[in-house]
């Protein structure tokens, strides 16, 4: 999924590290959501319920924009 919002797979490195991986985790909320269209308020109920905010994603209609949230 890093490869995917990133658009580098190896970013999820970042995540081993204990105080950089809070503000990676911040950065990939924002960045999935902008990938598929999300702004605003929904970026913060992302963040507080991602697993929710995924299966939105895999089964929403919102299409897929890439790793910037343009096509």
């Amino acid at each position: 999924m890093f490869e995917m919002f990133y658009g580098n797979g190896w970013s999820f490195l970042w995540m081993i590290c204990p105080i950089a991986n809070i503000v990676v985790y911040i950065k990939y909320i924002i960045r999935m959501c902008h990938s598929f269209g999300w702004y605003g308020a929904k970026v913060l109920i992302a963040f507080f319920f991602a697993p929710i905010a995924i299966i939105l994603f895999a089964f929403g209609g919102d299409p897929y924009r890439g790793p910037n949230g343009n096509k």
